[in-house]
């Protein structure tokens, strides 16, 4: 059984995948970056970053922290990576989100369960 850290790697390993294929420049930030999974470039050398998160299994959601409520910044992007059910969706659904847009629904969210 894969760990949430195995899930984790295998979602920003995907999105670093699919950057490069596409012909951005990308690398994994340092395990200890707290809101960068992966630092890129476009083709332009314009730079952004990705946090990732990954599901699988039955979850409908991606946890999100409270931390991301106040993460907004135009040139940070999430992507919401989907490994299926059982963990082996082929290809993982990706969903690219501009972190303004998950800080205010994970505002909304949180402010309604509370």
């Amino acid at each position: 059984m894969a760990t949430k850290k195995h899930t984790g790697d295998v979602g920003e390993h995907w999105v670093l995948y699919r950057l490069v294929r596409a012909g951005y420049t990308a690398i994994l930030a340092p395990a200890n970056a707290k809101a960068v999974d992966i630092l890129a470039a476009d083709r332009d050398g314009k730079p952004f970053s990705n946090h990732v998160k990954t599901k699988r299994g039955t979850s409908k959601r991606w946890r999100l922290t409270e931390d991301a409520e106040g993460m907004s910044d135009p040139r940070l992007f999430y992507c919401l990576v989907d490994l299926g059910r059982d963990g082996r969706l082929e290809p993982p659904e990706v969903y690219i989100v501009p972190s303004s847009l998950i800080a205010h629904a994970t505002r909304m969210g949180h402010a309604e369960w509370l």
